[in-house]
């Protein structure tokens, strides 16, 4: 993203609104996870500054994710891979064992791949705990 000041600007003020919107529930006993989804959206905000003043990076491809259902639970889990037969082969295998897997691999754009590794797993592991918490909207 050091590459790219748009996008990292776009993606620093979505950061920044859910952030906003998030903050508002805190304190709001119906809500659960409140302060353990800011303290994930504030790591990655971090975790993007910090790599966003990074040196360039090698040239990276955009990658691919698919979502995958808990057993008997509503939880979601973002699985990613670099190439798109990868993700679908993974999902097969969900998908023998009956668990629900989103239809296709969705494209991760190439911004996220080109994060380092300890980085990605943070952006991903926020997107995972937003598609969990909306289960329950």
């Amino acid at each position: 993203m050091a590459n790219n000041p748009t996008l990292h600007a776009e993606i620093e003020r979505a950061l920044n609104d859910a952030e906003r919107f998030i903050v508002g529930f805190e304190g709001d006993e119906l809500q659960e996870g409140v302060n353990e989804l800011l303290a994930s959206l504030r790591a990655v905000k971090a975790a993007i500054k910090k790599a966003s003043s990074g040196a360039s990076r090698p040239r990276v491809k955009d990658g691919f994710a698919f979502a995958q259902q808990g057993g008997s639970s509503y939880d979601i889990y973002l699985h990613t891979h670099d190439t798109r037969r990868a993700a679908e082969r993974h999902a097969k295998k969900f998908e023998k064992a009956k668990y629900r897997t989103s239809d296709i691999p969705l494209k991760v754009p190439v911004e996220i791949m080109l994060l380092p590794v300890d980085v990605r797993a943070v952006v991903f592991s926020f997107t995972q705990d937003m598609m969990s918490a909306t289960v329950n909207i």
